[in-house]
């Protein structure tokens, strides 16, 4: 059994459904919603397994999805959006708990996670960023790629390096590097869903080589690329937005 499902790629967000398999421990700069299709999914965390029909992940939360042959549902979505800061925002002390039962009917009944998407964010309350930030994530998002990365976007938005560092770190809950990279591999998932090899997406996405690539999307979702490839090309390319 493989990671052979389907993924597609939104504003902001990502969705995959189908199997999964083996994975290692990981944690990414997405908040993860993983709904069971036809069996309960369990997630272990650094205290514990918790299993149920839907089980919400925060941001930054070591975890790991057990398989499941049955198949899943699991949409991601960007913290610095805003159904994420509003997911993010779920009253509990713990990083991985039980998915509110609305929000798990709401995408387990759907047949258009798309338009699902686009409710939620048209509901969910504005968030507001600094003006500097949003300039310079904007910018980094763009181009997120080489060494001078967040020196560009800094300048873009006019601050200091070290400003914008102190900006984001509270804002965005993670290291302005750590959201880099998680900007660089939104784009190398870009250019292997529509087709080109994963030499081709580690180039274009600003990775130093294809090692780099595999070593950070094994640290972002404990998975390599080849493995990534199969359900973003199944989408053919497809980005929802």
């Amino acid at each position: 059994m493989d990671w052979d499902g389907k993924t597609i790629l939104g504003d902001g967000w990502a969705a995959y459904e189908g199997p999964t398999a083996d994975s290692r421990p990981h944690r990414h700069l997405a908040i993860q919603l993983a709904i069971g299709l036809n069996e309960p999914v369990a997630v272990t965390g650094d205290h514990g397994t918790f299993v149920g029909p839907a089980i919400l992940v925060r941001a930054g939360a070591r975890h790991r999805l057990a398989s499941i042959p049955g198949g899943v549902r699991c949409i991601f979505v960007e913290v610095d959006s805003h159904v994420g800061h509003a997911w993010q925002s779920v009253t509990s002390d713990d990083d991985i708990l039980q998915a509110p039962s609305h929000l798990a009917h709401g995408f387990r009944q759907t047949e258009d996670i798309a338009a699902a998407m686009a409710r939620l964010t048209k509901a969910c309350a504005g968030r507001v960023f600094d003006d500097r930030l949003a300039g310079a994530l904007a910018a980094l998002a763009e181009d997120p790629g080489g060494s001078g990365a967040i020196g560009r976007a800094a300048m873009t938005a006019r601050v200091s390096v070290s400003c914008l560092r102190a900006l984001a770190a509270k804002a965005l809950m993670a290291p302005l590097a750590q959201w880099r990279l998680w900007r660089m591999l939104a784009k190398a998932a870009d250019i292997i869903a529509a087709g080109q090899s994963l030499a081709d997406a580690a180039a274009g996405a600003g990775f130093s080589d294809q090692a780099h690539m595999t070593r950070i999307m094994g640290r972002f979702f404990g998975i390599t690329p080849r493995v990534a490839a199969t359900s973003l090309r199944k989408g053919h390319g497809f980005r929802a937005v």
